[in-house]
Formats: C-alpha cells, structure tokens, sequence
C-alpha cells in the first residue's frame, strides 16, 4: 500500500450499499428430528441456518417414552458451539415451550437445539426451532454489502457516505476508496497552497 495525500475537488456522494442479509420477515422453522432412546451428549435434535443479523429464537423441547431427574433442563440452544440458552423443563414426559431469545447472529450461523449431558435410560428427546430476522444487515462488520457504495475492501454500509470539496484525505490511488471517491474528482495534494483554504474547508485553513 502506497498512500498519499488527496483533495476532494467537488462534492461526491457514494451512494449506500444493499444488505446481504435478509430483511426482517416471517420466521423460518427448523429442521427437527426425533433423538434415538438414551441419546448421548451433544445429539442435536433442531437445527436451522441463519444470515447475519438480529433474530428471535423460539423453541419447545419435548421427552417422550421415558424420563428421569436427570433429564430436567437437559436441552441447550446454540449458536455454532456457544450455548445461549438452557431449557426449563422437569424430568417428565412431556412438551415444554421455552422462553425464546433475542441475539445476534454471525454471517454463516448455525443454530441448534441440543442434550446437553447424556440422556436417561430410554428417554427420546425431541424440539421445534423457530428462527425468525428481527433486522436486516450486519452491524459488526461480517456481512457483505452490494452496490454502488461498496467496492471490495472499502464498505459504504447501510448510509450513504458524502465527502465535501476541499476535504484532505490520504488515499492508496490503487485502493477501493480511491476508486469509490473517483480519480476525476481527487487531486493531490499542493504544499503551501493546500493548507490556507479551499472549497468547504476553508474556513478551517489558518486554524
């Protein structure tokens, strides 16, 4: 990377990218499965894939042929390998709506229902995921952006970004920014000149 020193010689908008994520919407339902008796620990029982984003999480748990205590709060919610919930649930046959949760969720996130420990002797575990996007788009840098706003590398995000005649900036001329801003509307910087006024900034040149 080479940098140098630029000003901005008209006003130039670039225009807001387009999220890849999905806008809020309907919920999408899991795939559930039905554990086979006494499953082992970690037997994932629901799963559904998630773009990146904000999303509410509903779940019911189910025990059915057998229980025993150790099978009370024995069902985990999680996003990839990090546990974001813990079922309410006793012992018993039986099915159990759980509280659901709001989070955020990373580009590629897998959510899953899970036993946590081992289950009792032929107890059969099964669950119902709902996932449904609270908002569209990424707030933490790990979605894409598409569009005008949002060469490869430099992301103009979710707003438009307006940049001012007779703004100074250091710029790569090969980087994504350069490219964004437009070389017809940059030029470089002058030395003696460049500090007293020009464009928009000059009232901040002698300060």
């Amino acid at each position: 990377m080479t940098l140098g020193r630029y000003i901005v010689t008209a006003d130039t908008t670039i225009p807001a990218g387009t999220s890849s994520s999905p806008a809020s919407g309907p919920a999408t339902t899991g795939t559930s499965t039905t554990s086979s008796a006494t499953p082992g620990a970690g037997t994932t029982v629901a799963t559904q894939a998630a773009s990146a984003g904000t999303f509410l999480l509903s779940w019911t748990v189910t025990l059915a042929t057998a229980a025993a205590a150790g099978d009370a709060g024995n069902f985990g919610l999680y996003a990839g390998s990090v546990l974001l919930a813990t079922s309410v649930n006793p012992g018993t046959i039986g099915t159990y709506p759980q509280q659901a949760v709001t989070t955020y969720l990373g580009a590629g996130a897998t959510v899953t229902v899970q036993n946590i420990a081992a289950g009792s002797a032929g107890a059969v575990y099964s669950a119902v995921l709902s996932v449904t996007p609270l908002t569209a788009g990424d707030v933490k840098g790990s979605v894409a952006w598409d569009g005008a706003g949002s060469p490869a590398g430099w992301t103009g995000g979710g707003f438009a970004v307006k940049f001012l005649q007779g703004t100074p900036l250091w710029l790569d001329p090969a980087g994504d920014l350069f490219a964004a801003i437009g070389a017809g509307n940059l030029r470089a910087w002058i030395d003696g000149t460049d500090g007293v006024s020009h464009g928009h900034w000059g009232c901040l040149g002698n300060l």
